[in-house]
């Protein structure tokens, strides 16, 4: 967490120059402001909590193994909020994907009973 947390903190003064240099001619309102400021707290920082809490307990391999369903939810929220067709070709890389996933994570194996993965 306190490599997450300097990590962050540097990024920030990183880019505090850049934002000082290329501020806008007009200022965002207070509104703007309030969502940024919510986006930061409520999505990102809740976000890095929450990663690091799902590390410690239940390993790095399978907390990683969350962004391999990125592109799934994107091809679902494209199908439900913006009326996007779902091909053939998006649903056989979505079961590559899951199936790639559970490999990942363990939940699905390829060994049959009795082979030895050493010979060959």
């Amino acid at each position: 967490m306190t490599i997450a947390t300097g990590s962050q903190i540097g990024a920030a003064l990183a880019l505090l120059p850049l934002a000082l240099w290329l501020q806008p001619a007009e200022m965002p309102s207070p509104a703007a402001w309030s969502s940024a400021v919510a986006l930061g707290v409520l999505s990102t920082a809740l976000a890095f909590v929450v990663y690091f809490h799902l590390i410690r307990n239940t390993g790095a391999t399978r907390a990683i193994s969350v962004t391999f369903l990125i592109p799934v939810f994107g091809m679902l929220w494209g199908m439900l909020f913006l009326d996007e067709e779902i091909t053939v070709n998006m649903a056989a890389g979505t079961v590559i994907i899951l199936v790639g996933t559970a490999m990942t994570t363990g939940l699905l194996s390829l060994n049959r009973p009795g082979a030895n993965a050493s010979s060959g």
